[in-house]
């Protein structure tokens, strides 16, 4: 009886095993593909490390950044160093789609740092500096102060020379030596920071974006009935917007573009819901929409709040164009 016992449950174990295997191979499958949104489903059923960093990952691919975050910090809880660095890699990228800056910047720095002999290190440092080349004026700033290491303090000073003009730039460094405690430290800071001799007078106004960058594109449109005759217009601006994003796509290896559909129902409140809710879940980084100037109205005041990038294909109201 203990026997029957024994191999029953061998047999039990064997089967779910198998299903486990199977249920990651094929949710891999799907991510590889770009499936993302049936591959999350799938990965985050599993309770496996390798299935958080997966289950993570699909989600940053949807601009599902809180949930991405969930799964992501579970993956950095294993025991597979590989894993966790991978899920580390994944964590800065989705902490800079939020704008945390300082964050993404510690924990590539840490990994940059690290003895990862994948290339996962480089890639790591590559985008640590991109970053850093990235931020605008006031980004510099409010990463500084929000920053805990000196060290990456020193590098993004040290890597302001070409983006800032002469005075903002000392500005900068008094900043970080406000912040700055260590004798020998400061007298490092003034020594190889406060100089202007040599400074580049040639400033990259418009860096590149960082490799990787996957910009938010938020499209607000109002459903027709198939049958109603205001129907072609919204569907072929929208068809049209995907032809563009997909064009991009096809040519850009180093950044993407996702868009991100809501309906506008030609209604003022529930256009005003729809961009609210493109801006913090999705973390739109502009706005296609919506047709009509009266929902557009109420919307350009909030793009102007939220200093999110809009355009209305449509809206003809001169107070638009006065206005904003």
């Amino acid at each position: 009886m203990m026997k029957f016992i024994s191999i029953f449950f061998l047999v039990i174990t064997v089967s779910v095993s198998s299903i486990f295997a199977q249920s990651f191979e094929d949710a891999l499958e799907l991510y590889n593909e770009d499936q993302f949104e049936e591959a999350a489903a799938i990965f985050s059923q599993i309770n496996d490390q390798r299935s958080h960093l997966f289950a993570g990952k699909s989600y940053l691919a949807l601009a599902e950044f809180p949930s991405a975050n969930l799964y992501l910090t579970q993956a950095l809880s294993g025991s597979i160093e590989s894993v966790r660095q991978e899920a580390q890699y994944s964590f800065a990228l989705s902490l800079y789609e939020t704008k945390n800056f300082s964050q993404s910047l510690t924990l590539l720095h840490e990994l940059s740092e690290s003895q990862n002999r994948t290339g996962l290190r480089n890639d790591a440092r590559r985008f640590y500096n991109q970053i850093l080349d990235y931020l605008s004026e006031n980004q510099r700033f409010e990463v500084l102060l929000k920053l805990n290491s000196q060290t990456i303090q020193f590098d993004l000073v040290t890597r302001s020379r070409s983006y800032l003009d002469i005075v903002t730039y000392q500005l900068l460094v008094s900043e970080l030596l406000k912040t700055t405690k260590d004798s020998e430290e400061i007298r490092r800071i003034e020594s190889e920071l406060m100089t202007t001799t040599g400074l580049n007078r040639t400033l990259n106004t418009f860096p590149s974006a960082p490799i990787g960058t996957v910009y938010n594109v938020g499209v607000i449109l109002p459903e027709f009935d198939e049958n109603d005759p205001d129907f072609t217009i919204p569907r072929n601006l929208y068809f049209g917007m995907v032809l563009a994003a997909s064009d991009f796509n096809s040519k850009s290896i180093d950044q993407k573009v996702r868009l991100h559909f809501r309906n506008s129902a030609e209604n003022p409140d529930t256009t005003a819901k729809a961009f609210k809710e493109l801006v913090w879940s999705k973390r739109a980084d502009a706005v296609m929409g919506p047709l009509f100037s009266e929902p557009a109205t109420r919307m350009a005041r909030l793009a102007e709040d939220y200093q999110i990038p809009m355009v209305a294909p449509l809206a003809n109201s001169d107070d638009l164009n006065r206005d904003y």
